[in-house]
């Protein structure tokens, strides 16, 4: 065996490429898969996860440039200002 010269390229070499953390068996009374934890909540893929993400994201964008089409007349409301105070170290 070679000793690498990047340990972050071989971890991620490891983990990414060959797989380790998904590709092993389940065996055995100490192992258990992730659905059998939660069985009443439905499995989702990553893909329906992101597709939810993205459906919220178009709902904000066209929030906000309804809201914007509507306040265009109007003045926006001041923002509030957070001052900075001291803190000053003690010993106790």
């Amino acid at each position: 065996n070679i000793i690498p010269q990047s340990v972050v390229a071989s971890f991620t070499h490891d983990i990414f490429i060959k797989g380790c953390q998904i590709n092993f068996p389940i065996e055995g009374p100490n192992e258990t898969e992730a659905c059998s934890l939660y069985p009443n909540e439905p499995f989702r893929t990553l893909d329906d996860c992101f597709n939810d993400f993205l459906a919220k994201m178009k709902d904000e964008n066209i929030k906000q440039s309804d809201e914007n089409t509507k306040q265009s007349n109007e003045i926006p409301p001041p923002k509030p200002v957070v001052e900075a105070f001291a803190i000053t170290a003690t010993c106790a």
